[in-house]
């Protein structure tokens, strides 16, 4: 299976409690696995971090994605500007210091970027025999400029860096005793950075968190709010308020949640309060979202003991775990996965919840025909919303090329088809940049070319390399694009060439070894319309056929052609190139 990362931005109003959203999709990604973990958005843009299995290659200052470089799972960032065009990327595995060859694993937890356009990262991965928590800061020309190792006595975690004013930023994580297996955290870590290379942050205990392992963390006025698993039977999730004291850290508050079935999944934290996110184990095992609040206040009788205002829960039939949570203005955002009603598949959903209440009064939904995901959310100065998870419809796209390639060969008659191989099957966006494909998108030159109207049941025919950016390189390779529809809205293109047994010209099999200009391989096909709004047109068929010698054949195999991206078309994921309200943009 392969997932692509997805990043979406939604412009959100929400005056008078009315939504009006514009949608853009960027997506990224390779041959492997890639899941996107964290997002980071500043004026500058975004930046998007994540792991993948994909091949990469370490060069001097940058990763490449090529063969030949670490195995397993790796990490990457991806850097846009605030149109989300993208910048540049980079790829490292867990041992930045590892052979080419070497097995890589990480988690990846946390981005930041500092105002020197450093992109740091904050990471988990083996050193030494244990996991350790990693900072890692990558600058776009100079490459990687700093690493610092969160270390302690036996394994550590990290999980959130947080913003603390300034330039400064708090590393919350965990420590882990040495004895192993260790199962039960030893206490919860955290640490100030001032944000500059050749600083390393602080990493020590926060007094009295023994046995509690951070979640997520979150900082307010002074304050920092850690989500936290705790082992009290009871209320083993809870929030933990931490302030400094003389300069250290101090914990003075815990916000308990009174069901042992919750675990947390992140927090945020702003003028209107202190939210959650988690996911609760239902009576029946499934799982369903879990938000809260806290009180402005401490319980009046126990001044340490923060109540909550309020909770919720996002009943379903199906599984709905909770990911992620942010304050915008008054709105909390609050993202979970959700499950297709007869296990048809993963989407993400964000729910919009009024913040002083918790009512539920709005949601975007994205993807369910596969195994969609979010993971992490972020806001820019212009209200836009930022989700940032995973998408398998490069996984459907593979597999809407794989099938295309079997419904050729089992009715194509040309053995350089049925048994060489000679083709090459394409889906592209709607622009013609490829997204499954082999040897690069010929779509965009021709529609730089192409000036009739390209509506829905068109299949239109051409072998002239001249007018397809060679991606053909000579007349026999006949090609075929089809127009992907959803709704009357043209969202992609599927596209296969084969090779025919014959174009005419001036020997038998059109390919002349002689031949001193591209009239001497036979016909030559402009972009046409082979089809026009689902009608053959005969009449143009008959004219080439009747110019080739083997018009059968030809025949035959183009009809395969047809089929073969029809069948693509329509195992299209809708989802994977347009929603409703916006358009999708492709960078593979």
């Amino acid at each position: 299976m392969r997932l692509l990362v997805l990043l979406l931005a939604v412009n959100v109003l929400t005056a008078f409690g009315q939504d009006s959203e514009a949608i853009e999709v960027r997506v990224f990604g390779a041959e492997g696995m890639d899941q996107a973990e964290a997002v980071w958005v500043d004026a500058a843009g975004c930046v998007l971090a994540g792991e993948t299995t994909s091949d990469i290659a370490m060069a001097a200052g940058q990763a490449a994605w090529a063969p030949g470089g670490p195995v397993g799972k790796k990490g990457f960032v991806a850097v846009m500007d605030t149109a989300l065009d993208h910048q540049w990327s980079f790829a490292f595995a867990g041992d930045v210091e590892a052979p080419l060859g070497a097995p890589s694993t990480l988690a990846i937890r946390d981005v930041v970027r500092t105002t020197d356009s450093t992109v740091w990262v904050l990471y988990d991965a083996p050193r030494e025999g244990q996991w350790m928590g990693h900072l890692m800061g990558v600058h776009p020309q100079e490459g990687v400029v700093e690493e610092f190792d969160l270390s302690s006595q036996g394994a550590t975690h990290t999980c959130a860096l947080v913003p603390a004013g300034g330039s400064t930023f708090l590393a919350v994580g965990n420590r882990l005793p040495m004895e192993v297996p260790s199962a039960v955290p030893a206490s919860v870590m955290a640490g100030l950075w001032t944000g500059q290379a050749g600083l390393a942050p602080g990493w020590a205990a926060l007094p009295g968190t023994e046995g509690m392992s951070a979640v997520d963390a979150a900082w307010w006025s002074d304050t920092l709010y850690v989500a936290v698993q705790r082992d009290v039977p009871d209320s083993p999730a809870a929030v933990l308020l931490v302030v400094a004291d003389n300069g250290n850290p101090l914990v003075v508050g815990v916000a308990p949640i009174a069901d042992p079935n919750v675990v947390l999944s992140a927090i945020t934290a702003g003028p209107l309060g202190v939210a959650w996110s988690g996911t609760l184990t239902s009576d029946d095992g499934t799982l369903d979202a879990m938000y809260g609040k806290l009180a402005p206040n401490p319980d009046p009788f126990m001044p340490n003991v923060w109540p909550h205002e309020w909770m919720v829960e996002t009943t379903s039939a199906e599984d709905r775990p909770g990911r992620d949570i942010l304050w915008t203005g008054v709105i909390l955002q609050c993202a979970n996965q959700t499950t297709t009603e007869g296990g048809g598949g993963t989407g993400g959903m964000v729910q919009r919840r009024f913040g002083e209440t918790g009512v539920w009064f709005g949601a975007h939904v994205f993807g369910g025909d596969g195994e969609e995901d979010v993971r992490d959310l972020a806001r820019d100065s212009q209200g836009r919303l930022y989700v940032a998870g995973s998408s398998n419809s490069w996984t459907a796209l593979n597999a809407a090329n794989g099938s295309s390639d079997a419904v050729l060969f089992r009715t194509a008659m040309s053995p350089g088809i049925r048994e060489q191989g000679d083709c090459f099957p394409m889906i592209a966006n709607v622009e013609g940049k490829m997204v499954v494909g082999q040897f690069g998108s010929f779509i965009g030159p021709f529609l730089s070319a192409y000036d009739a109207e390209i509506e829905e049941g068109d299949i239109i025919l051409t072998n002239d390399p001249y007018l397809c950016n060679a991606a053909v390189s000579h007349l026999p390779d006949w090609v075929v694009l089809v127009p992907i529809f959803r709704a009357g809205r043209h969202i992609a293109w599927s596209a296969m060439f084969g090779h025919m047994s014959d174009n005419g010209g001036m020997v038998p099999g059109s390919i002349p070894i002689e031949a001193t200009t591209i009239f001497q391989e036979g016909i030559r096909i402009p972009p046409t319309k082979l089809y026009k709004k689902g009608v053959l047109q005969e009449d143009l068929l008959e004219l080439i056929l009747h110019n080739v010698r083997t018009p059968q054949w030809n025949r035959f195999d183009l009809n395969a052609l047809v089929a073969a991206c029809n069948t693509a078309a329509k195992l299209v994921v809708p989802s994977a190139f347009a929603r409703p309200t916006g358009e999708a943009h492709w960078h593979v």
